[in-house]
């Protein structure tokens, strides 16, 4: 059985027909219960001679640093998923990837003139959504053509879609808030629900690559249900008396993030 793995079409099927078409989820799903082995062969695409350039991609430099050989300025993702860069030979239509990865995304010409002509070789490139909080890489790909260069990025923003990256990134915001935060004596108990919830995500998430559908919206029940305990702690005459009231603020709004979050993504699984 030949497997036909084309990254920009989004989705896998055998040439034969024997297999239907399956997401990048459902096949790495199906080669870890070891259900599903594929052979990748690699190949040049239609679009890889003279006329069609690999595309390259790079950032500018950062005027803040000193000397004359200066550093770049790495994009940071705080307010829009939105990167602006420099790029050569990236044409309409290029395919984004974030750490390898296909993403919804567009790239346009950031001050004026026409892909792949951009006026001083200016980009800028729209994503559907932020990545998880973190360094990440950045490429583009020409369709049927060549990859470009990885370029660094870095997202401040938890992603906004309903998924188990938006749950698990509000989580580890939250427990790094937890951690250097000033809690007084309700630091252990809201240390501990917030490793709890910690561990239920971790465990949802193994469920799902193994199709537990049922036993991974047990999981993210016992998430929200860790997220309510947690408020209720907050909402205590103790709490408003040992923890700096800025402090309890920030740390109601992140643990109510993680459970709507948490709750959406359950109804969303059914």
């Amino acid at each position: 059985m030949t497997l036909d793995l084309t990254y920009d079409a989004g989705v896998y099927a055998s040439t034969d027909g024997a297999v239907p078409p399956m997401t990048s989820e459902e096949l790495l799903a199906a080669a870890r219960k070891r259900a599903l082995v594929v052979t990748v062969t690699a190949r040049i695409g239609p679009r890889s001679d003279v006329d069609h350039p690999q595309p390259a991609l790079w950032l500018p430099p950062d005027r803040d640093s000193p000397g004359p050989n200066r550093l770049q300025e790495i994009p940071e993702l705080t307010d829009d998923p939105v990167v602006a860069l420099l790029g050569r030979h990236v044409v309409e239509g290029a395919i984004v990837l974030i750490d390898g990865r296909a993403v919804d995304g567009s790239v346009s010409c950031r001050t004026g003139g026409a892909l792949p002509a951009c006026d001083d070789e200016r980009l800028s490139i729209l994503l559907s959504d932020f990545p998880t909080i973190g360094d990440h890489t950045l490429q583009v790909a020409t369709p049927g053509g060549l990859l470009s260069d990885e370029v660094l990025i870095r997202s401040f923003t938890c992603p906004e879609a309903v998924s188990f990256d938006a749950v698990d990134c509000r989580l580890g915001t939250l427990q790094e808030t937890v951690a250097s935060a000033e809690l007084g004596p309700l630091r252990d108990r809201l240390e501990r629900l917030v490793l709890l919830a910690v561990q239920s995500m971790d465990l949802a998430k193994q469920r799902r690559a193994e199709d537990g559908e049922t036993e991974v919206r047990r999981l993210l029940r016992r998430v929200t249900s860790r997220m309510r305990q947690f408020l209720r702690r907050l909402e205590s005459r103790q709490a408003e008396q040992s923890i700096p009231e800025e402090v309890r603020t920030l740390l109601v709004e992140q643990a109510t993030a993680v459970r709507d979050r948490a709750t959406a993504l359950r109804e969303l699984l059914g």
